[in-house]
């Protein structure tokens, strides 16, 4: 068949005797040609191309039911359909509805550049959602700061003190079960005005850490919770820390009482902060200690000298004081007139939103005249 010759059919007319035998009549011939091998395919392919190409249901009905003459005669219905499959494979592969590079790369730089588009939106939603979680912690640790003072006749949460009672939720002395220092941190003096209630001041995995040492470590979670709390106090300057100076008689001699310790005494309210988002290593774990975020206290960038680094260094807690700056480079603060802003760290350089009686934004601490 392959050759393109004829195919001979031979038609033979017969007619019975009387007797029962049979004798020819006559003989017709007819010829048919063939197509070639090559013919067929490419008709084939043509059709089968048309077909894919069209998408038309009556189209793919009709062409289904084509039979194809061979020199065996024709095709069944079966090995024509799976032709069909074969060669409309090969026909969308060189269709011209098939992506070229081109196209292709135009989808890829579509795609890239949608995605450049919505991981920055991303990150920011989060960043903004953490930064107004730590703002709502901001304002509880100011209503239980100026509650307390309200219970005290109106003297301040002294910021860091030892000998001061304690106590968790059970009742029990938290010096008593614990390293003592942790009595003299903010989170369980405040703990009584915040219902004990501490999910809202610890971040993410401190919070976790909590959970966990809550139900295996008891003395260590006391420990870590007075740690570190997300926010931290303006100790030196906001009811003294004793770290810095606080109710030492002999500074007090030599530079006058430099930090608030009644409400009433408080002059700039609307810009001296209470708390600030912190940062720190914990002293009783050595110098190789991980950072992490949350600390108890901040400190302000001047004393009697310098305390902050030119430039805010994201591994080193010390560079600006234990205060972090965080979620889209922010720092979340808390002042005592109640107001709570998110500020950039280079802002948060002027003293005077750290001592209530510097006048000047390099204001340092200097002994009396």
């Amino acid at each position: 068949m392959g050759d393109g010759s004829r195919v001979h059919s031979v038609i033979r007319v017969i007619r019975l005797n009387p007797d029962g035998t049979a004798r020819t009549l006559q003989r017709t011939k007819r010829t048919a040609k063939t197509p070639t091998l090559t013919q067929l395919r490419m008709n084939i392919i043509c059709g089968l191309r048309k077909l894919c190409l069209r998408g038309s249901r009556h189209e793919r009905r009709s062409r289904s039911r084509l039979w194809l003459t061979t020199r065996e005669g024709p095709m069944t219905k079966h090995n024509s359909m799976r032709n069909s499959a074969r060669s409309c494979a090969t026909a969308f592969a060189g269709s011209p509805r098939a992506f070229t590079l081109v196209e292709l790369l135009v989808v890829i730089a579509l795609i890239a550049l949608v995605l450049s588009l919505v991981f920055p939106a991303v990150r920011s939603m989060r960043n903004r959602s953490a930064q107004v979680r730590e703002m709502s912690a901001a304002r509880a640790i100011f209503s239980a700061w100026s509650e307390y003072s309200h219970d005290n006749g109106g003297r301040l949460l002294p910021g860091y003190k030892n000998g001061l009672a304690a106590f968790d939720e059970k009742g029990q002395s938290i010096a008593a079960q614990t390293i003592g220092v942790a009595a003299a941190r903010y989170p369980w003096r405040l703990a009584p005005y915040l219902a004990f209630n501490f999910r809202g001041l610890y971040l993410d995995q401190n919070l976790r850490t909590l959970e966990e040492l809550e139900a295996s470590d008891y003395p260590n979670y006391l420990y870590q919770t007075s740690a570190y709390p997300s926010l931290g106090l303006n100790t030196t300057w906001v009811g003294g820390d004793e770290n810095q100076g606080g109710f030492n008689p002999a500074y007090q001699s030599a530079f006058g009482r430099f930090y608030v310790t009644r409400e009433s005494e408080i002059l700039h309210p609307d810009r001296l902060i209470v708390s600030a988002s912190s940062r720190g290593i914990d002293p009783t774990a050595g110098a190789d200690a991980p950072m992490r975020e949350g600390y108890f206290r901040v400190r302000s960038p001047n004393f009697t000298e310098a305390q902050w680094a030119a430039k805010y260094d994201a591994n080193e807690a010390a560079s600006c004081g234990q205060v972090a700056s965080r979620n889209g480079d922010r720092t979340v603060v808390g002042f005592a007139g109640g107001h709570v802003e998110s500020k950039a760290i280079d802002e948060l350089r002027d003293m005077r939103f750290w001592a209530d009686r510097a006048d000047a934004p390099d204001w340092k601490l200097t002994p009396l005249p």
